[in-house]
């Protein structure tokens, strides 16, 4: 469902959202507490800069800060970002309200887009830093803990 791209995406910006506002973060910084090569995760954060939800700084003392609430930023935003348009993107010339006329396969599949995106759209990065993380050996990879500890 979510690629690897965009999960790293996310745990990003939950790594930033716990630090306090206008903290900066180097892909480097970022890279080496998720276990992330350097190059990648710069990637990842120009994506993020380029939808909007980043902020981009130049100079020896750069890198980059939330240009978002936490809790604007929807999976949503991190899936468009990161990912293309969708799972099982079918019938795409065909409008919403001509899906019915579209055979069951594809009316199904219409289904479980509209229904993937509307829980995307439902969590925020705000919404998961509210949430407890795992104990250590209930779940000793949760790279969501690592963004919280570290």
């Amino acid at each position: 469902m979510l690629t690897q791209t965009t999960e790293t995406a996310i745990q990003c910006l939950i790594y930033l959202a716990r630090k306090p506002a206008d903290t900066l973060i180097t892909p480097q910084k970022i890279s080496a507490i998720l276990g992330t090569s350097s190059s990648y995760t710069s990637k990842i954060l120009r994506h993020l800069a380029k939808a909007g939800i980043l902020l981009s700084h130049r100079g020896v003392t750069g890198g980059f800060s939330l240009n978002q609430n936490p809790k604007e930023i929807t999976f949503f935003d991190v899936y468009s970002a990161c990912q293309s348009p969708g799972p099982n993107n079918y019938c795409d010339s065909m409008s919403a309200s001509k899906i019915t006329h579209a055979c069951g396969y594809h009316q199904a599949m219409y289904d479980v887009s509209q229904s993937f995106q509307a829980s995307l759209k439902k969590w925020t990065i705000a919404d998961i830093i509210l949430c407890p993380s795992p104990p250590l050996k209930e779940s000793p990879n949760c790279k969501s803990r690592w963004t919280h500890s570290l």
